[in-house]
């Protein structure tokens, strides 16, 4: 389960921080676009009044649209680092699933062979077996003790 979360939530991140990058590149096309147009400005002081509105409101667009990338930017990297501190959480959980559940089902073959054997210290290994198994599965949801030798 958490390795499918994270797993999910990395891609989720990566998908945001192509986004970011898209919008960045948008950005500074559009700043290119800026430059060329002030200078053109710049350049020709004798063009027609409806040729220089219609540069100074090509301008004015790109301006607005750069302003707007750059706004959206922090936005798109501020969800990208929500969805990578969500992937980290799932990872630090992994560990304690994954050896809950070889625990327990190491506690129900010996559990099996403690019925079939009529074996007190085969059932009692399985007990410990089932105890630590279901001690390590709630600590993956509840993250109250953290295991260094668990820590990726």
């Amino acid at each position: 389960m958490a390795t499918k979360e994270m797993l999910l939530t990395q891609q989720q991140a990566s998908d945001q921080w192509a986004w970011y990058q898209a919008k960045n590149i948008r950005g500074h096309i559009d700043r290119n676009q800026k430059t060329i147009l002030e200078l053109n400005l710049a350049e020709k002081d004798s063009l027609k009044p409806e040729v220089r509105k219609r540069y100074e409101k090509e301008l004015g667009k790109v301006i607005e649209d750069a302003e707007g990338y750059n706004a959206e930017k922090e936005k798109i990297a501020k969800e990208a680092r929500h969805l990578e501190q969500e992937r980290d959480l799932y990872r630090s959980k992994d560990p304690y699933f994954e050896y809950g559940e070889v625990l327990l089902a190491i506690a129900i073959v010996m559990a099996s062979i403690a019925i079939l054997a009529y074996s007190r210290m085969a059932l009692g290994f399985a007990l410990v077996s089932a105890s630590l198994g279901s001690l390590l599965a709630a600590n993956g949801f509840l993250q109250i003790v953290r295991l260094s030798f668990f820590t990726p």
